[in-house]
C-alpha cells in the first residue's frame, strides 16, 4: 500500500473515531471502515469488524448455564 493511500485511510479513520465518540480499543474496526469507505463499499463485511477470515464462521459466547 502506498504511503498516501495509507495517509487517507489514517485520517478517515481519526474521523470515524472521533465521530464515535473516541472510544477504546477501535483502532482496527475504524481503520477497516475507512477503507472500505474510501473503496466505495457501502457497508464493512462482517468478517472485517469481527477480525474473522472470509469463509469461517465468527466465533460466538459460549451459552450461559443456569441452574
Amino acid at each position: 500500500m502506498d504511503s498516501d493511500r495509507e495517509i487517507e485511510i489514517a485520517r478517515r479513520a481519526y474521523e470515524i473515531w472521533e465521530r464515535e465518540g473516541r472510544p477504546d480499543d477501535t483502532a482496527l474496526d475504524d481503520w477497516r471502515r475507512a477503507e472500505a469507505e474510501l473503496m466505495g463499499t457501502k457497508e464493512v463485511p462482517e468478517a472485517l469488524t469481527t477480525g474473522t477470515p472470509p469463509g469461517k464462521p465468527a466465533r460466538q459466547k459460549a451459552p450461559v448455564k443456569r441452574k
